[in-house]
């Protein structure tokens, strides 16, 4: 947690790039808001670091691409 904020379509603009390199077609499909929509995630770990000294060590696009290399691992190795 940086504190940064991420919306929905930073994340996805992230995972677009790899999901598009293996072969796979992004579509997305918006409708408006609802009251309950969360418009940013955000985590805010200064007390966590405060406490333990804990700081995040790796960033938002290298965090997103570990994460998609993994479950693609996963998928491809299910399909073997």
């Amino acid at each position: 947690g940086t504190g940064i904020g991420r919306t929905n379509r930073d994340i996805l603009d992230a995972i677009r790039p790899l999901a598009e390199s293996v072969g796979f077609k992004v579509m997305v499909n918006t409708a408006p808001a609802r009251p309950f929509d969360v418009p940013v995630n955000i985590l805010d770990s200064t007390k966590l670091a405060n406490e333990t000294g804990w700081k995040p060590a790796i960033s938002f696009e290298d965090g997103i691409k570990r994460t998609w290399n993994w479950f693609y691992g996963k998928y491809t190795s299910d399909k073997k």
